[in-house]
C-alpha cells in the first residue's frame, strides 16, 4: 500500500484542510544542572514533553474564503478540540501560540494557515482537597462560642440571680448599721449616766428589723457576736 493511500483527511473541530507540510516535536523535559569546579553536569528528567504538531494548512476552491473563515473560527475557539492529523490520526489537541492566515493574489482560490497544536491532557495537579485540621478548629471555635452564648442566656433567664444579689447587699447594709449603732452606744453610754433598762428597751426595736432582713437565726448570731450584743450583755450585768 502506497504511503499516500494511508493518509487521512486533516481537520480541526470538523473543519477540513490540506496539509502540504508539517513537523512533529516531542521528547523529554530535561533540566541541566551545572556545578562550579566540575567538568560534568547532572541532568534531571522532569517528565515527557507534550507532543507538538506544527502545521501548514491549505484551504482551496471557489469557496476558499468561506472555508478559511470556518477554520479561523475553529482555531480561535477556547479549549481543546478534535484534531485529525494525516498520519498521526485523531487526538484531542489545543492550539498553542496562536495562528497565522495568509492570502496571495497570485494564488487565487487558496488560503494558507500556519498554527501549532499540542496533545491535551487531563488536569491532575494541583488537586483541590479538604483541610480537615482547619475545619476541625473552626468547628471547635464555633462550639465554644455557642456554649458561652447558651450559658449567658441561661443565666439571664433566672430572675433569682438578681434577687439574691439584692438580698445579700441589703443584709450586709443592715448588719453594718446594727454594728455601727451598737458601737456608738457602747462608746457614749455607761451604767452611771443612762438607765440600762431604757437602753435595753430601745434595742428591742433593732432586733425585729435585723430578723426581717437576715432571718431570726442570723440576726441572733449577729447580735451575739457584734458590738450591740456586747453592750446588751454589759447592761444585763449592771441590772443584775
Amino acid at each position: 500500500m502506497a504511503f499516500n493511500d494511508t493518509l487521512r483527511p486533516a481537520s480541526f473541530r470538523g473543519v477540513p484542510f490540506h496539509v502540504p507540510a508539517d513537523s512533529i516535536a516531542g521528547g523529554r523535559e530535561v533540566i541541566t544542572h551545572l556545578y562550579p569546579g566540575r567538568d560534568d553536569a547532572y541532568h534531571e528528567d522532569t517528565g515527557g514533553l507534550p507532543r507538538r504538531f506544527d502545521v501548514e494548512a491549505w484551504v482551496l476552491g471557489g469557496d476558499a474564503d468561506a472555508q478559511a473563515d470556518r477554520l479561523e473560527e475553529a482555531l480561535a475557539t477556547p479549549g481543546a478540540g478534535r484534531f485529525v492529523h494525516p498520519w498521526a490520526g485523531p487526538l484531542d489537541a489545543i492550539v498553542v501560540g496562536g495562528y497565522r492566515r495568509r492570502h496571495r493574489f497570485q494564488e487565487g482560490r487558496k488560503c494558507v494557515f500556519r498554527f501549532a497544536v499540542e496533545r491535551h491532557g487531563a488536569n491532575q495537579f494541583p488537586a483541590a482537597g479538604v483541610d480537615a485540621i482547619a475545619q476541625s478548629r473552626g468547628l471547635a471555635d464555633a462550639v465554644a462560642a455557642a456554649a458561652a452564648g447558651n450559658f449567658a442566656g441561661a443565666l439571664s433567664l433566672l430572675p433569682e440571680t438578681d434577687w439574691a444579689s439584692a438580698e445579700v447587699a441589703a443584709a450586709v447594709d443592715a448588719a453594718t448599721t446594727l454594728v455601727d449603732a451598737g458601737g456608738a452606744l457602747v462608746a457614749t453610754v455607761t451604767a452611771e449616766t443612762v438607765d440600762a433598762r431604757a437602753v435595753l428597751g430601745a434595742l428591742t426595736d433593732l432586733v425585729p428589723a435585723a430578723g426581717a432582713v437576715l432571718g431570726d437565726t442570723r440576726a441572733a448570731e449577729l447580735l451575739r457576736t457584734s458590738a450591740v450584743g456586747a453592750f446588751v450583755g454589759r447592761c444585763r450585768t449592771v441590772l443584775a
